[in-house]
């Protein structure tokens, strides 16, 4: 994407990449950020916003990389490339933490199983080397706090150990010079220290000739000589010797490091890059974490923004809905001043650009952006005072650039196109760069006070527009976006609002021209109709979700009632079915030893085998009513065929009034409201002699199996029998 650095300029990218340093931990990330320019292709901005995607979920599962310490390698590395160079111990203590990092980086890849769940980041894992030998070289030499430690070398061992003796021997021999009472007298004080590299003692500058040894030093007042005693020069001399080889070792000791580095350079640079690229994704995906951030949807074709918000501006920015189609590619923004038509501006060429530099603006799912070959911005005032140019000559400069550049793979937004001149010239040239810009079906946004271009863009095919709100009631912006109105400036409103005079104000009006007065009152009037519009359909809404909540309440219920009658039905029958059965069971038995004892007849047999039989039919009638209950229809539902008893013709179901236990049915080309329990389904069956079948069903007395008809005449035995059975 082609972008100038003034149009940088023009929409604060300054401080996005400020904001996404601030988030990188290498200093190398930093400076990348600071060269941060869009992609120039397709595939490249696909791949980058990816791998950005990839990290953002990498983090909101497995957790962020630990980078710090991060340190720069650069000066390094290119020191180490270098034939007979030797590396200073702080630079090789960073390559010592840089392959440290390197060893977390990896077993932060192998635990979290890198390779399978994000195939776009683990391309910079599987370039990095453990450099295991060289860091086991580096523990054995150096420490992570800038240390050479005595196991680097032998010859260093040796030397550190020769020091440890000296440095103890001069300790021994100083601490008896300085508690000698022959000396106390000409000492200022009673500790020896270090100056120019040789122990010595502070005595008087008076007495300075009463101590044998050498004046090393003097303090800044004079006051004070740091004499070596003779007792400790052989001391202080081996010492120096001693220091001399240790650094020598030293010396030795990283060299021959830098020299391990040195055939390790390569993939030393390898492994920078990768991990700066890493910290540079993390960077970006933080960046969109904070913003809330979705990847949008990079296409060849429409400009679509859902919930769109200026990243600079936090939760004080307004989201808005926006929309460009190849074949409407010109959006002209209309509404009050102050009311966000730069501020929207600005986000959609944010927007854009961030998308084309891998970064995910703040927009939600569904969004659209179209790769772009260019960006275009023309916003606020260019007076260029060096080349003596007006506010409207550099504009129109600007513009000029613009439209020999621009064509229908590019994007070009400008704020108050056609200002800063003459209003009926600038509106003029203002419709004839739109119906150029329509005509190279270039992508253009531009925002406009001037009536006629508004006006112009609503009739033009090709064209569309959009209003910043303005509160009718309040007559203060709302900064909300409102597609296909025009909208006013309501230029004289809002300096009522902020106190103008009246006598002024309603001079002015007479200024105007009526048409636009009459412009502006109908415009503020239809945004109050639609205030009023909105606030009825917000209710109406809630009442209809309201409505549906409780129609599912009561289907509910209606389903749980229907289900404990079946369940009733179901359990009564088990019940007396089972008690039918002992009974007819015990009956067969009494009967039979009644006849055994030939106490019972064949005619009172007779009767109870006749009222087996109607207890029998009994529960197969029960059985039938079960089968009633359990394929009964539902109530009616839109679109069913329903038989109306009172007019004894049917219809069709169109709608279910549940608050009014009522139907729409339309019948024979009428529509007529009736109650639910005047209508049956079609596929009702309906009783022959237009009754239904009524059962009571009364609660089982409980008895035991058992009854005792021995030695009784045949008349007490069946009264016994017929109440037992009742």
């Amino acid at each position: 994407m082609k972008v100038s650095s003034e149009t940088l300029q023009n929409f604060e990218w300054e401080k996005i990449v400020r904001k996404l340093a601030f988030l990188c931990t290498g200093e190398a990330t930093r400076d990348e950020v600071l060269r941060l320019a869009p992609l120039h292709r397709f595939e490249e901005v696909t791949e980058a916003l990816r791998e950005t995607g990839e990290y953002l979920e990498m983090i909101r599962f497995d957790g962020e990389i630990a980078f710090s310490p991060f340190p720069d390698l650069r000066e390094a590395l290119s020191r180490a490339s270098l034939p007979g160079s030797t590396l200073p111990l702080p630079g090789l203590v960073r390559i010592f933490l840089f392959m440290q990092l390197v060893r977390r980086i990896i077993a932060f890849g192998r635990e979290n199983r890198i390779h399978e769940k994000y195939p776009h980041l683990f391309r910079y894992w599987k370039d990095l080397p453990n450099f295991s030998p060289l860091r086991k070289l580096f523990t054995q030499c150096i420490s992570e706090d800038g240390r050479v430690l005595d196991t680097a070398s032998p010859g260093l061992s040796q030397a550190r150990r020769t020091i440890r003796r000296i440095e103890e021997s001069l300790k021994e021999t100083l601490n008896s010079f300085l508690n000698h009472p022959d000396h106390l007298p000409y000492l200022q004080e009673r500790h020896y220290t270090v100056r120019r590299g040789r122990h010595v003692v502070p005595v008087k500058a008076q007495a300075r000739n009463q101590v044998e040894g050498l004046i090393i030093d003097s303090s800044s007042t004079g006051a004070t000589v740091f004499v070596e005693p003779r007792a400790v020069l052989f001391l202080n001399n081996e010492l120096e010797v001693a220091l001399c080889r240790e650094r020598e070792e030293v010396e030795r000791v990283l060299d021959m490091l830098t020299g391990a580095v040195r055939g390790e350079t390569e993939p030393l640079e390898r492994s920078f890059r990768n991990l700066t690229h890493l910290d540079f994704l993390q960077s970006k995906a933080r960046l969109a974490r904070d913003w809330d951030a979705l990847c949008p949807e990079l296409t060849k074709g429409e400009f679509s923004f859902r919930r769109a918000r200026h990243p600079l501006l936090g939760h004080r920015a307004v989201p808005f809905d926006l929309t460009i189609t190849p074949d409407r590619s010109v959006l002209v923004v209309s509404g009050p001043n102050a009311g966000g038509k730069t501020v929207l501006i600005k986000t959609i060429a944010l927007a854009v650009f961030l998308t084309h530099c891998g970064l995910f603006p703040p927009l939600e799912r569904g969004s659209q952006i179209p790769f772009s070959r260019g960006l275009y911005v023309d916003i606020g005032d260019h007076q260029d005072l060096e080349n003596d140019l007006s506010t409207f000559t550099s504009r129109i400069t600007r513009l000029k650039a613009i439209l020999e550049d621009a064509g229908s793979d590019t994007l070009v937004l400008i704020d108050e196109l056609g200002s800063g001149t003459d209003p009926e010239e600038g509106a003029a040239l203002a419709r004839a760069v739109l119906e150029h810009l329509r005509s190279h079906r270039v992508t253009c946004v531009v925002t406009t006070h001037f009536p006629s271009v508004k006006h112009y863009a609503s009739q033009e095919p090709g064209m569309q527009t959009a209003s910043l709100e303005f509160d009718p009631i309040r007559l203060v912006p709302t900064f909300r976006l409102l597609p296909g109105e025009i909208g006013g400036s309501f230029g004289l409103e809002i300096a009522a609002r902020v106190g103008f005079s009246k006598t002024l104000l309603d001079r002015a009006v007479t200024f105007l021209n009526q048409e636009r007065i009459d412009l502006d009152r109908l415009i503020l009037e239809q945004r109050r109709k639609n205030e009023s519009l909105q606030k009825m359909e917000q209710e109406l809404k809630e009442r209809l979700e309201a409505t549906a909540l409780d129609q599912e309440k009561v289907a509910s219920l209606r389903a749980e009632l229907e289900e404990g009658r079946r369940k009733i039905l179901r359990e009564y029958r088990e019940e007396l079915s089972g008690f039918l059965k002992n009974t007819r069971e015990e009956v067969a038995r009494l009967v039979g030893a009644l006849r055994k004892d030939h106490v019972l007849d064949e005619e009172t047999y007779r009767i109870f085998k006749t009222k087996m039989e109607r207890e029998k039919e009994w529960l197969q009638s029960l059985d039938r009513v079960e089968e009633r209950v359990a394929s009964e229809p539902k109530n009616p539902e839109a679109g069913d065929r329903v038989y109306i008893n009172d007019l004894k013709k049917g219809g069709t179901v169109l709608s279910v009034l549940p608050e009014k236990n009522r139907i729409l049915v339309e019948m024979e080309g009428r529509k007529i409201q009736v109650s639910l329990d005047k209508v049956r389904r079609d596929d009702q069956v309906k009783p022959a002699d237009g009754e239904s079948i009524r059962y009571t069903l009364n609660s089982v007395v409980r008895t035991v199996p058992e009854l005792e008809i021995r030695k009784m005449r045949v008349e007490e035995a069946k009264e016994k029998l017929e109440k037992y059975f009742d």
